[in-house]
């Protein structure tokens, strides 16, 4: 839970055939935005959270021909941000 679960949803619709419109004029405000996220988690897990939460969305969603070039992607963000195997690694957990 938390973050991307939107994005989730709006993938598996799309493949299950729903039609995904686009209306610029909409908008979605929160009334209290991050508030309950912001009152228990540090920062730094916050990120973390949201880094995690990032990779199992994509992950549930790829198309085959999307696997490798995503894998290289985290592969080099892990290489240049060395803290994001953290996040990498509670995906591996969860998604397994």
């Amino acid at each position: 839970p938390g973050y991307y679960e939107d994005l989730d949803l709006g993938w598996r619709a799309g493949r299950a055939g729903y039609k995904i419109i686009w209306d610029p004029k909409c908008i979605v405000s929160h009334a209290t935005p991050e508030s309950t996220f912001n009152k228990t988690f540090t920062p730094r897990h916050l990120q973390r959270l949201k880094d995690r939460n990032y990779l199992l969305a994509h992950w549930r969603n790829l198309s085959h021909d999307q696997i490798v070039p995503h894998l290289l992607s985290v592969f080099r963000r892990t290489l240049s941000h060395p803290g994001y195997l953290i996040p990498t690694i509670q995906a591996l957990i969860r998604y397994i």
